[in-house]
């Protein structure tokens, strides 16, 4: 295991990531999303931003060109001219649309110098009995023969959306593992855990349980794991030793949605309520507990973490509002501290941090228990023993305790 890494998954604000990578230094690299940077965009970036990032193409459903998707002449929907699963990958002349697809979609990162070459997935519920058939012949194949006309390719990687019924169950989970690292040529996969109704920390014990020994089986079989979409879980799950994590913004980047890929995402939903990441916490607070919080902590204790973010919204004329940049600047940077500090380490080290971490966060809790605040479940601690009775199973598996 390596150095953990951290990348921002792009959306809506990217903008923002990209002011916190260069103004902060707050990771290594991003993940290109096209659902929001329409094509000419991503070919305009600098070349500087280029190395260092992983291009998404999220053909999660390759029906429909949500938003800036639709610029992409590679993307099924748009390749195809109207995207049928049973037609794509039929023969048309000497060529199919799965073919033209994965060509157009391979030259364009290779073109554009990405560090690793993607191969796409298509999202899918349940335990559908077809999911590798259907992936191989929809994309993997395709993508492998179209690399076979670009020998100077960089390593690939593929990408994979699991939700909880896949994952959870062992043997549906060892098919995929079989086949994803028996696939040859792939250097790592992008893993996306999909986790269904969930709150806005993942508590799911037996998901997180399921997907730990997931990643650690694909970095055993000497191949690097990418996971995104990862909210505060990502420490959780960098004990198992992947290869990167993500942060992001807005929700939406650190927890997968389909529905932010479908047309009939509801537009007119009202705005979340403005949170502050509080590191100790390992969670992002509603601001209107603060001021009860802060009478908790005593003199000279640090709870809240200190940046220029943290002093403009701690100033008494300050709005709160989730559109406002500093909250997201502010979690990203001190999230980004707290996975420097596991990702400098590995193995048993990786798991005492935090294991550490995750008690510290529960001692004050129970201090604001012993205080009378009561936080709702959006923003207490109630994620946190779950969390630590996972990574202690996941301890004991490995010989770390």
């Amino acid at each position: 295991m390596r150095r953990l890494e951290v990348f921002h998954q792009l959306g809506f604000r990217h903008s923002w990531n990209f002011q916190s990578l260069k103004k902060d230094q707050t990771g290594d690299g991003v993940i290109l999303a096209p659902r929001y940077l329409e094509r000419v965009a991503i070919e305009d970036l600098e070349p500087r931003d280029k190395d260092f990032a992983l291009f998404d193409p999220q053909f999660f459903l390759p029906s429909t060109p949500k938003g800036k998707l639709s610029t992409y002449s590679f993307f099924p929907e748009v390749a195809a001219g109207g995207f049928s699963t049973s037609e794509f990958p039929a023969e048309n002349g000497n060529t199919s649309a799965a073919s033209a697809s994965a060509e157009g979609c391979v030259r364009f990162q290779v073109q554009n110098g990405f560090p690793y070459v993607v191969i796409p997935t298509r999202y899918l519920d349940g335990l559908p009995s077809d999911f590798i058939a259907k992936q191989s012949e929809l994309f993997v194949e395709p993508f492998l023969a179209a690399l076979d006309d670009h020998p100077d390719h960089r390593p690939v990687v593929l990408q994979l959306i699991l939700n909880d019924l896949m994952l959870k169950n062992p043997e549906y989970r060892a098919e995929i593992l079989n086949w994803a690292t028996g696939i040859p040529r792939l250097a790592g996969v992008y893993l996306i855990i999909s986790a269904g109704n969930r709150r806005k920390q993942l508590k799911d014990a037996e998901l997180l349980e399921a997907a730990l020994r997931l990643i650690a089986a694909i970095d055993r079989n000497g191949m690097d794991v990418f996971v995104g979409y990862t909210n505060t879980e990502a420490l959780l799950l960098s004990i198992a030793g992947p290869r990167a994590v993500t942060v992001g913004c807005y929700e939406n980047m650190r927890m997968f949605n389909i529905r932010t890929f479908q047309d009939d995402e509801d537009s007119d939903v009202r705005g979340p309520t403005p949170r502050l990441y509080v590191s100790r916490l390992l969670q992002w607070v509603g601001h209107n507990y603060l001021p009860f919080i802060r009478r908790v902590v005593a003199p000279g204790e640090t709870l809240f973490d200190e940046n220029e973010y943290q002093a403009e919204m701690f100033k008494p004329t300050y709005n709160w509002h989730f559109s406002k940049s500093e909250l997201y600047k502010h979690g990203i940077l001190e999230f980004w501290k707290q996975l420097r500090h596991v990702g400098d380490v590995v193995g048993k080290d990786r798991y005492e941090r935090v294991a550490a971490m995750i008690n510290t966060a529960r001692g004050w809790y129970a201090r604001f228990d012993d205080a009378g605040i009561v936080l709702d479940a959006d923003s207490d601690g109630s994620h946190l023993p779950l969390w630590l009775t996972v990574a202690n199973q996941f301890a004991r598996e490995q010989g770390w305790r």
